[in-house]
């Protein structure tokens, strides 16, 4: 031997880099499925709409609609298009809980319950409408779902929203 040590030939070096390559692009590719299939939803587009409304201020309608987006938020795989209060069309969906609790007691809802321990004028039914690709949750149709309610309560305080429950009307 001369004294100098051997350099690993360039045969020898390339499989190493292809695999460390692959193994990069794998570790990259299966990150980035991950978060395809988890990704929060899309709100950075949501139309919000607001009716005239007798029970609440404009701050606490926009903050009702914002716990809704903070809800909705979870909707993994989707985009949340509108979110929209009707009071008219909210104090309907509450008398056709009142009446059917009156017709069949014992049978009330979360609405009813909302209804009674909170009063009609704290209890907020906004609708939102959200499109869902082929990652959404299982317990989500795939494609457009236009009408699925958030039912909130507003608290004593006059400004902090408490969910009750989300689903389809």
């Amino acid at each position: 031997m001369n004294g100098h040590a051997k350099r690993p030939s360039r045969h020898s070096i390339i499989p190493s880099i292809v695999i460390a390559v692959v193994i990069v692009m794998s570790l990259v590719a299966g990150g980035l499925i991950y978060w395809y299939k988890y990704r929060p939803a899309d709100t950075s587009h949501i139309t919000y709409t607001y009716s005239h409304s007798a029970k609440f201020t404009d701050a606490q309608m926009r903050g009702a609609t914002q716990k809704t987006t903070e809800v909705f938020s979870k909707f993994t795989g989707c985009v949340i298009n509108t979110i929209s209060y009707d009071e008219q069309e909210a104090n309907d969906l509450l008398a056709s809980e009142i009446q059917t609790e009156k017709e069949y007691p014992g049978s009330s809802s979360s609405l009813y319950e909302a209804y009674k321990q909170h009063g009609a004028n704290r209890v907020f039914i906004d609708t939102v409408a959200f499109t869902c690709d082929d990652s959404a949750d299982i317990s989500l149709e795939h494609g457009t779902q236009e009408r699925m309610t958030d039912i909130l309560y507003l608290d004593a305080d006059g400004k902090t929203w408490h969910e009750i429950e989300y689903g389809t009307a």
